[in-house]
This record gives C-alpha cells, sequence and structure tokens, in this order.
C-alpha cells in the first residue's frame, strides 16, 4: 500500500490491474474481473508515499548501513544501490521504486530520499508494502 489508486504487474504469465478506488482485480489478457477486499488492519496512506512509477518490494537486512543493493529486476544481472530511510527497521518489508527504460538511478534514489521523512516513517514501520 503505496497510496496509489491503482495497480499493474506481471506474475505467472499473466497481466493484472489492481483498482483500489472500485476494489476490482482485472486480468489485462482476458479481461476478466474479480472483487478484491482490502488487508485487514492495513490502510492507504492519506496520500502516496512514493511517485508514480515502477517498483519493488525489499526486506530490510540485519546489519544494513544506509545503502543496500538490490538485483534490477527490469535489466538482469545489473544492481540498483537503494537508499535506507534513517531507522529503517531489519526484516521489515520497504517498497523501493525502480528506473524505467531509460531513466537514471541516481535520478530515481532522489525521487526516493525526497519523500522523507514521512515516506521514511510510513516505509520503516509498515508490515508489507506492495503496488507499482
Amino acid at each position: 500500500l503505496v497510496g496509489q489508486p491503482n495497480v499493474r504487474f506481471h506474475l505467472r504469465g499473466q497481466d493484472y490491474e489492481y483498482n483500489f478506488e472500485s476494489m476490482r482485480q482485472r486480468n489485462l489478457n482476458s479481461s476478466k474481473e474479480r472483487e478484491i477486499r482490502p488487508p485487514q488492519s492495513m490502510a492507504a496512506p492519506p496520500k502516496p508515499i512514493l511517485p508514480l512509477g515502477y517498483m519493488t518490494v525489499i526486506r530490510v537486512p540485519q546489519g544494513a548501513g544506509k545503502t543496500m543493493e538490490i538485483q534490477d529486476p527490469n535489466t538482469p544481472g545489473q544492481k540498483i544501490t537503494v537508499a535506507l530511510p534513517p531507522g529503517a527497521s531489519p526484516g521489515k518489508h520497504m517498497a523501493v521504486p525502480l528506473p524505467g527504460k531509460g531513466e537514471d538511478v541516481q535520478a530515481i534514489m532522489d525521487k526516493q530520499r525526497s519523500g522523507w521523512p514521512a515516506a521514511a516513517k510510513a516505509l520503516a514501520g509498515a508490515g508489507g508494502v506492495g503496488g507499482r
């Protein structure tokens, strides 16, 4: 839950779109739709905590410093340096913006930092977040 009204993702060969305003899931390949429910005890933040664009969810590792490296899911073999917000607790999930095609990783890091401290509090304290 990063506060965006919808999310699109690819899973097991299928493309999906979730609309959190109408609470519907749609398979973009078959156009089949179904109703969805929000996760128990989770609510959307009052405003988006990440900019529009690609993202992934990571778990903050033990002993993490100010940054960590992850594999770029959009570019196999390439790594991305992720800036960790102050107070990010080991074991917690954190939504991380990813560069799109032609985007610079540094620009994404700057976008990520621009949302702190509000995003740092929300992401570092969240049990899990998702979206794209």
